[in-house]
């Protein structure tokens, strides 16, 4: 017999009265422990199978989860065991190739499981809206009686649930996504814009210190800089060595930016280089002097670390390689990058969140090999954290990420 109730002991009690005996002479099984979930999401009630004493358990209890899981087994093992017809493969590859565009059927999906979500949980709250903003970004809209209740002070709730809406969406279906609760969003970016302005006025050229923002509204304010200041913000192109200094096989100049291939293309004296391609080439200075080869890999935006246009130039390992492959692209046109800022651009271009850029600097200085390990699987996992990483990077990366040339 398969009880469900909302605790073990209820669901013992509960047992005993349909069997008629007392909680002594029963044989139970727990199926499902449970659970009071996160601010009323992800409950679970207690779910066990009950006999009387001396009776045996039935081999395939009839209880949903286990159910559920059988099914996905039996379908993985008839998928491998099925050979796809060429026809299969080729659909298949193009529905990997769709991914991380907007369809009505993400939509819909994304809806109706985020509906599901808040009809298990104890809050008043109505998805009103999913919809698309561009091909890969996702408006989505909270709205109830209880929805202030997922702001909390300070945003503080809205932060901590739009980083798991984030990445949930970011990893299912690889897409970016807006995401209000009530008018909140709306009411920050008034908020934001006035503020951004009144700086801007106070300050006029001079460099700008604006207060802690973190989230969602580093990008907003970004975002509001970048239009007052077009000439100061992210745009010119930057390069540096990415690899440690010293003695080594190899040495990678890595160059991102508008003008990144144009560089990439001078320095070579090539009239094309195939994205994704390991191109074996002479290196030219600025003055047309051959000085090297190296080996050029070109990322075109966006599919690149920053979102940008990116070159990575490997040359001989070894100081003076390195130094004469940066100084002719500085020569070129690019400026030597600031300290993080590869990543930083990163971010606003929406290619990682704020946990794995932490998750970034934590690892450049980590020093034992468990703490990697822990971060290793923060990358494959976002929604998984661990107290052994320090959240110092997040206050060292929300100082750096509004801080530019002239900021």
């Amino acid at each position: 017999m398969i009880i469900e109730a909302e605790n073990l002991k209820d669901a013992y009690n509960k047992a005993a009265a349909e069997l008629g005996c007392s909680v002594t002479q029963l044989n139970v099984r727990v199926l499902q422990h449970p659970s009071s979930g996160f601010l009323g999401f992800f409950k679970k009630n207690a779910v066990i199978e009950a006999v009387l004493e001396g009776e045996k358990f039935s081999e395939n209890p009839e209880f949903n989860a286990s159910q559920n899981k059988v099914g996905k087994a039996e379908k993985k093992h008839s998928d491998k065991s099925e050979p796809q017809s060429p026809r299969a493969t080729h659909s298949k590859h193009r529905k990997e190739k769709q991914k991380g565009v907007v369809t009505d059927e993400i939509l819909s999906d994304i809806k109706e499981k985020l509906s599901a979500l808040f009809r298990s949980s104890e809050f008043n709250i109505e998805v009103s809206d999913v919809s698309k903003i561009d091909e890969n970004t996702v408006y989505i809209k909270l709205q109830g009686e209880d929805s202030a209740l997922l702001i909390g002070k300070e945003g503080h709730r809205y932060k901590a649930l739009s980083y798991m809406i984030y990445n949930w969406i970011s990893i299912r279906y690889d897409l970016a996504v807006v995401f209000e609760i009530a008018e909140f969003l709306q009411n920050q970016e008034r908020f934001i814009d006035s503020y951004v302005n009144a700086l801007v006025e106070r300050s006029g050229n001079e460099r700008i210190v604006t207060k802690a923002f973190d989230g969602a509204f580093i990008k907003i304010v970004a975002d509001k800089l970048k239009q007052a200041y077009p000439d100061r913000f992210v745009g010119k192109t930057i390069a540096a060595i990415a690899t440690a200094h010293g003695i080594g096989g190899i040495c990678i100049v890595r160059i991102s930016g508008e003008e990144a291939l144009s560089i990439a293309l001078s320095l070579s004296h090539r009239s094309f280089l195939r994205p994704r391609y390991a191109t074996l080439v002479n290196l030219f200075d600025a003055s047309g002097e051959a000085f090297g080869e190296a080996i050029l890999i070109y990322f075109k935006a966006p599919h690149s670390f920053t979102g940008e246009d990116v070159v990575e130039v490997q040359t001989h390992g070894g100081f003076t390689a390195s130094s004469l492959a940066l100084d002719a692209v500085l020569a070129l046109g690019a400026r030597i990058a600031n300290p993080g800022e590869f990543s930083k651009r990163a971010f606003l271009n929406g290619k990682m969140d704020l946990s794995k850029a932490e998750a970034i600097s934590d690892l450049i200085n980590l020093r034992s090999r468990s703490a990697a390990k822990i971060l290793a699987r923060n990358f494959i996992a976002p929604l998984k954290f661990s107290p052994e990483i320090s959240p110092a990077a997040t206050l060292k990366f929300r100082k750096f990420i509004l801080r530019k040339d002239g900021f």
